[in-house]
């Protein structure tokens, strides 16, 4: 699943993924490998090649970029479209926004997808379409 050789090569080009980790969609199923880019800027189509690197050497079942802000519906178009689909290949394009409790001293994370993109989002992911 996981390739040491790999990482220590990215890692000595000063290059790898923000956040690896497994899921299971099941208790009984098999690990599956994430890899994760996080921006806490607009995503640029470079972000996204990132993104999709790590995704294809790893062979991560999963890719995500995740930003902070929003995409703007120029590049959800063009992601939409057949050019931009191939740029973007399986990556899973998220915003990520942060709310406070009610209580107002806790705060909660939130993931969301362009509802746009919900037909090319894996099925584990779907619900998180805005």
């Amino acid at each position: 699943m996981f390739d040491d050789d790999t990482f220590v090569m990215l890692s000595a080009e000063e290059k790898a993924p923000d956040i690896m980790g497994y899921v299971k969609r099941k208790p009984s199923s098999k690990p599956e490998l994430v890899t994760v880019e996080v921006k806490d800027r607009g995503v640029r189509f470079l972000d996204i090649a990132q993104a999709r690197l790590y995704q294809d050497i790893f062979k991560s079942s999963f890719g995500l970029l995740i930003s902070s802000h929003t995409l703007n519906e120029r590049k959800v178009r063009f992601l939409n479209d057949e050019i931009g689909k191939s740029i973007q290949g399986r990556v899973i394009i998220c915003h990520y926004e942060e709310h406070l409790f009610p209580s107002g001293n806790k705060k909660v994370g939130v993931l969301k997808i362009n509802p746009r993109f919900k037909y090319s989002t894996p099925q584990p992911f779907r619900r998180y379409c805005e």
